[in-house]
């Protein structure tokens, strides 16, 4: 990824925000009081909320359609069944 921090066209919260979806994305462990402290600088404690459940969504939505391999041409690795959905066990 383009370091945020090495370009002019990006805000501060936008730079921050890049820098968290990256970290997020590559190294989620390094992510702890301190980084959420800096975002608190520039965002609301709701907007990094969000921020986060967006990031936990479309980067394990990407990761879980990756395991299944859904753009693979081969034969399923799990058949999907109808009967199984909603049911009653």
């Amino acid at each position: 990824m383009v370091d945020p921090a090495d370009s002019a066209g990006y805000s501060e919260r936008e730079k921050r925000a890049l820098q968290f979806v990256d970290a997020f994305n590559l190294d989620h462990h390094s992510i702890g009081d301190k980084v959420l402290l800096e975002l608190a600088e520039v965002f609301t404690t709701a907007e990094i909320v969000e921020l986060g459940q967006m990031c936990a969504a479309l980067i394990g939505t990407h990761r879980w359609t990756h395991i299944l391999d859904v753009y693979d041409d081969s034969e399923p690795v799990l058949k999907y069944r109808p009967s199984e959905v909603d049911r009653v066990t």
